[in-house]
């Protein structure tokens, strides 16, 4: 593995692991403000601090490469946008383990994507970890009461939108497009989302809101919108989707790890089970692409 490839993965890490805590802040802050709420000032605040720096940096909000702003619009709200709004709203008809086990099949769709979409080659070795990973997600997962039809239909339409923002960001012309900019149009979009799904359900956008919610908010928008996309879309183009979506299961084991220690939730003997396979299953994949016996499948150079 290479200097780039260890960088990546580096990155995919911290981002599961803010994203994990993200799910921990907003599971708190959706007691007291609607999910419309959270997800319009999250991108708001984000949308606001991105064009802050892409200003402090002289670089303008659009793309400066002719027509590359459909391609943008497209990634932000097909990927980002539509995926936080999907997996947030299953929450409300699916206990959140349920909802987040249905999400991390999108590992398994990304890889089948490139294979069919990309003509990427899958080791067996790489099947055999996605098997592994999915085998420990299964575990993480809580006990399967109050499923409904639709809740199963948004997790699973959340893990193909995010499939999706993998894929398109590793195979399209935005793989050299600066972090800030992406980041601040998938937030400016994630916030129009917020603001038509308050529509949609006829939700407040400012009910419940008090200082410190807005700050939980701002909190939120720094750990997912900011730090942990930003350094997704890094992950992205120096290890390539399939790796990537891989090491992102590192999300659910953060939350775990953070509810345990915010919110003082215990862990099962079958959750520690499900943290030591995936755990395994990681450090085969990464033990296998360093000794580059894996050179044109998943990896990529």
């Amino acid at each position: 593995m290479n200097t780039q490839g260890i960088i990546g993965v580096i990155c995919c890490v911290l981002s599961a692991a803010l994203y994990g805590l993200n799910a921990v802040i907003v599971k708190k802050l959706t007691l007291v403000a609607s999910i419309s709420s959270v997800l319009f000032f999250c991108g708001l605040f984000a949308a606001i601090l991105m064009a802050c720096a892409l200003k402090s940096r002289q670089k303008s909000l659009c793309p400066e490469t002719p027509g590359r702003m459909k391609f943008l619009l497209l990634y932000g709200l097909l990927g980002f946008a539509m995926t936080t709004t999907l997996l947030q709203s299953s929450y409300l008809y699916l206990p959140v383990g349920t909802a987040t086990t249905i999400h991390y099949l999108f590992p398994l769709l990304v890889n089948l994507g490139g294979l069919i979409f990309f003509r990427e080659s899958l080791h067996k070795v790489t099947l055999v970890v996605l098997a592994g990973v999915l085998c420990g997600i299964i575990f993480l997962a809580g006990e399967k009461e109050g499923i409904q039809i639709f809740g199963i239909a948004l997790a699973f339409a959340s893990s193909i939108t995010w499939a999706f923002h993998m894929l398109y960001l590793d195979h399209s012309v935005l793989r050299d497009e600066p972090t800030l900019r992406m980041v601040f149009w998938q937030s400016l979009l994630c916030s129009g989302a917020g603001a038509i799904l308050s529509v949609l359900r006829r939700e407040s956008l400012v009910a419940g809101l008090r200082p410190i919610v807005l700050g939980g908010i701002l909190l939120s928008a720094l750990c997912s919108n900011v730090f942990a996309c930003g350094l997704l879309n890094v992950g992205i183009r120096r290890t390539g989707s399939a790796i990537a979506s891989i090491v992102s299961v590192f999300e659910p084991i953060s939350s775990i790890v953070f509810g345990g220690l915010l919110l003082k939730e215990r862990l099962t003997g079958r959750q520690e089970t499900g943290i030591v396979i995936i755990l395994l299953s990681i450090l085969v994949l990464l033990c296998f692409n360093a000794t580059g016996a894996h050179r044109n499948s998943t990896f990529k150079k």
